[in-house]
């Protein structure tokens, strides 16, 4: 009998994916909101209530485009590097999974101009025009075309197109000081078509692109199993798990079916150069969870600097955010967090009235918010954290892409995946206040 229910909930778990892959309602941008331009939706944050979906990252901002290439034409858009720590272009498919991406030190620049995303670069340089191809098309299984991204069309024929810039330099808008890229269409016949009559051509599709977990009946069912605990799916002791993608991730977390091999193929809109880590969570289990571990060596550029420098990982954040509705309540990136003089930090999430005193960064010690609806479908308790690697430099074996199976995150990872536990007020005030950490 448990076998056929599991079984039961496992076909409602593939139904509601698909409903919230396919089937999401999709909203026409707000025109008194809408960046300058014909061709990018945008910008995606989550400061509004509209763009507050897929779990989007605080030190990340979004553009979509959506649009159909005529046939014969050649789609080129034309940009300027922006001064921040990464940039890329990531095409979706009809389920909204990644199915290619470049990214800045991906892109050649024009002549006689510079890259300053490359080593030896200067970040401030002056010249640093690129042009990128846009072919809608599978990715080809052998040698790709130089500054070309292959954007394999929906089922209705549409592309969709993500442009994605984290941290921004400070003083700069989102777009990192040098705007978005602009659209150079080919037509056919040879002409070329620039604006709004490029828009035009290419019927671009002024819609945000959104997404959805699903029937919310469906989520509940699988939520509320009665055999399972009512902080289900929590657990006493917090564990991390790779995120391989959706399929898996809800086979794992609602049914417990964690094995196999899955293939890490991303999730909905999902960034192929982070590798993520989640950790279901639950306030009947303490009313803080605290998270210790190690900073990976990440750019610092916030502030500027003269050249991109080596580093671990290009970028790392942590997120605390609603399962159900997908929306994040709160966000800390690597520069945001307090090290001590061994790299080490202490973060604890937690409602805002549950805030310890020394939870502040002149004590050494971060914090992030708890969602304060839970996870948006009636569990107040609830919490989902993401913890995000970018681009791992090939001589660091420890981030979330060294992970090779599931349950192997500490093997892999280390002092640099996160230990977490819960705790009550008066355990962490034991803490006390660290003002030597940075």
């Amino acid at each position: 009998m448990l076998v056929e229910a599991r079984l039961l909930v496992l076909v409602m778990v593939v139904g509601s994916l698909m409903l919230g892959a396919c089937g999401a309602q999709e909203t026409p941008i707000d025109p008194a909101e809408a960046i300058e331009g014909c061709f990018w939706v945008g910008p995606y944050t989550l400061e509004r209530e509209q763009t507050n979906t897929a779990f989007p990252d605080s030190g990340a901002t979004y553009w979509s485009a959506r649009f159909t290439v005529p046939d014969g034409a050649k789609l080129r858009l034309r940009g300027r590097y922006p001064h921040a720590r990464y940039m890329s272009f990531v095409s979706y498919n009809s389920l909204k999974s990644p199915t290619d991406s470049i990214y800045d030190t991906q892109i050649s620049p024009e002549t006689d101009h510079f890259n300053p995303f490359r080593p030896g670069v200067r970040r401030d340089v002056e010249s640093r025009a690129y042009g990128l191809d846009v072919l809608p098309q599978s990715p080809p299984d052998g040698a790709r075309a130089e500054n070309t991204i292959y954007a394999d069309p929906r089922f209705d024929g549409q592309v969709s197109l993500f442009y994605r810039i984290y941290v921004p330099d400070q003083g700069l808008d989102a777009t990192g000081g040098t705007g978005l890229p602009d659209v150079e269409l080919v037509q056919a016949n040879g002409s070329v078509l620039h604006g709004q009559p490029a828009c035009d051509a290419l019927q671009v599709d002024r819609h945000l692109l959104v997404s959805s977990s699903g029937r919310r009946w469906v989520y509940t069912m699988v939520r509320e199993q009665p055999w399972r605990a009512e902080t289900f799916p929590a657990q006493s002791r917090p564990e991390w798990r790779a995120f391989y993608n959706t399929f898996y991730f809800q086979r794992c977390t609602y049914l417990g079916w964690c094995g196999g091999q899955p293939e890490r193929s991303g999730g909905v809109f999902s960034n192929p150069q982070n590798g993520y880590l989640t950790l279901m969570a639950n306030r009947r289990f303490g009313p803080l969870l605290v998270l210790e571990g190690r900073m990976p060596d990440t750019p610092r550029t916030r502030s500027g600097t003269k050249l991109m420098p080596a580093a671990q990982l290009r970028y790392w954040s942590l997120c605390t955010n609603e399962t159900f509705t997908q929306k994040v309540t709160d966000c800390l990136y690597d520069e945001q967090v307090p090290l001590d003089q061994t790299d080490s930090y202490i973060i604890v999430a937690s409602r805002a009235q549950d805030r310890p005193d020394n939870a502040r960064r002149e004590c050494g010690i971060a914090w992030l918010e708890w969602p304060a609806v839970g996870d948006g479908a009636g569990h107040p308790d609830d919490m989902l954290v993401l913890l995000r690697n970018m681009l791992p430099s090939p001589d660091f074996e420890h981030a979330v892409q060294a992970t090779r199976a599931p349950g192997d995150a500490r093997e892999h990872m280390q002092a640099y995946l996160p230990e977490p536990r819960y705790m009550n007020g008066s355990e962490f005030a034991l803490l006390g206040c660290d003002a030597e950490s940075q």
